[in-house]
């Protein structure tokens, strides 16, 4: 009639077999690191921003544009004693070259504000890597945490039924009454919609496992912590979230981009000095058939404001302002960091304390079970009494269930937390992206639609 005592990887076995082949925790996460849909769509972010910087560097290139026309002219020249009329096909083309030699600085501040998003994007993208890992972790243990419960479930409406047939023969035998097998017959509907609502839990679950990692649930294998990874105290975890953490490096790049804004801005006020020249060939030119005019230019261009109704100064003032407004944000992300870090690390200590508690209560409760049916058998103790302890006993094994899910999902989330956590970290069996490879493939690349392999 009663549940022997399952723990979460035996469980797991009855539900998924054979173990041996069960897949595991790093391969679900070596799953979602090579297909999860949003960080493959991070990351052709990340390539796009590297475009930033040729575009830059194009500040300090000359341009060159090839300019043509053609038209057809029609003239009536109406003389004292004659009238000529002439069609002529007035054509030409030229070269024009312009080339930036001073604006401001602004190309080399472009260049440093290039950079710094580049940056800002990489952290961005260790970020959804972050976030990504995390929830296939989450997804992996609630699918062994839903699992486990269903089975539990299952068993425990197995003994309620079986128990419903044994109440009825005591009742045969004068043994119990008609309200014993009410109340059992009770437990079994609350049981039924227990089981119910856990099998609804368990497909949400799989539904999730399978959008973050691509992957179809099979057999999954027990997973461990990451505690080897962890820090040894909550100051050293806060010290390695202010040093690691991609939303706070994300922020320090956002200063130095409202830090280059600023500049950009200034040099608005200083002259910008260019050189242009172009050479060009005129046919029919006005209107004269067969005439040519050929032209070949160079000149010096410089330019300064004056005054330009206040808008430059109001745009250096706005940039200032947006640089104060980066400072604060930075100081403000670091805080929300460190509460997630408190919360975290609060979170995965007490991990370990509900589910040494939850293993005690297990054992209490088998033997509280043990001892009420023998009680039962000298009418010691009632029906109720027994369907109650059984019960507590289900109720105990789902909570050391849940114990050993929170016990490996807080580790990941506290190594989150720290902004540790990566494919790198993990060490798992996948080709580690690497956004410097497409940085440098386009970092000098002057012309062409696709990049430089």
């Amino acid at each position: 009639m009663g549940m022997r005592p399952a723990s979460l990887g035996l469980v797991l076995c009855l539900a998924f077999s054979p173990c041996a082949r069960a897949d595991t925790i790093r391969q679900a996460l070596a799953g979602a690191y090579n297909t999860n849909p949003q960080l493959n769509a991070q990351r052709a972010s990340t390539r796009a921003v590297d475009e930033n910087l040729q575009a830059a560097l194009g500040a300090f290139l000359p341009t060159a544009t090839i300019q043509s026309n053609y038209s057809l002219l029609q003239q009536d020249i109406l003389g004292l004693t004659q009238k000529t009329r002439a069609l002529t096909t007035p054509r030409g083309a030229a070269l024009v070259v312009s080339w930036n030699i001073f604006n401001g600085f602004r190309g080399l501040n472009g260049i440093d504000q290039a950079e710094a998003q580049i940056h800002q994007s990489r952290e961005a993208l260790r970020n959804v890597e972050l976030s990504v890992l995390t929830n296939g972790a989450s997804a992996y243990m609630n699918v062994l945490r839903d699992v486990a419960i269903v089975n539990l479930r299952s068993k425990y409406t197995r003994v309620l039924d079986t128990q419903i047939s044994m109440t009825k023969e005591r009742l045969a035998g004068g043994e119990a009454t008609l309200t014993d097998v009410y109340q059992t017959e009770a437990y079994y509907a609350q049981a039924k919609q227990d089981l119910a609502t856990a099998n609804v839990n368990l497909a949400s679950s799989l539904s999730i496992y399978k959008q973050i990692t691509g992957m179809v649930v099979k057999d999954l294998s027990p997973a461990k912590t990451v505690d080897s990874l962890l820090a040894k105290s909550l100051p050293d975890a806060l010290k390695e979230a202010d040093q690691q953490h991609p939303l706070i490096n994300a922020a320090r790049y956002n200063i130095e981009l409202a830090e280059t804004a600023v500049r950009i801005a200034e040099g608005q006020l200083l002259p910008t000095v260019g050189v242009s020249g172009q050479v060009g060939q005129q046919f029919d030119y006005a209107g004269y058939s067969n005439q040519r005019f050929f032209q070949g230019a160079i000149g010096l261009q410089f330019s300064m404001p004056v005054y330009e109704g206040g808008v430059l100064y109001a745009s250096i003032r706005q940039t200032k302002e947006k640089l104060s407004e980066a400072m604060f944000l930075y100081d403000q992300q670091v805080v929300q960091v460190h509460q997630a870090v408190e919360a975290a690390w609060a979170a995965w200590k007490e991990s370990e304390k509900f589910l040494a508690a939850a293993r005690d209560h297990v054992a209490k409760s088998e033997l509280a079970l043990a001892g009420v049916r023998e009680e039962l058998k000298y009418g010691q103790r009632t029906t109720w009494e027994l369907l109650n302890a059984e019960a507590t006993l289900l109720n105990a094994r789902v909570a050391m269930v849940i114990g050993q899910n929170q016990r490996v999902v807080t580790s990941y989330q506290l190594l989150a937390s720290m902004g540790e956590l990566s494919a790198k970290t993990l060490d798992l069996d996948v080709t580690l992206y690497r956004p410097d490879d497409h940085y440098n493939s386009v970092k000098f690349q002057w012309i062409g639609t696709e990049p430089w392999k």
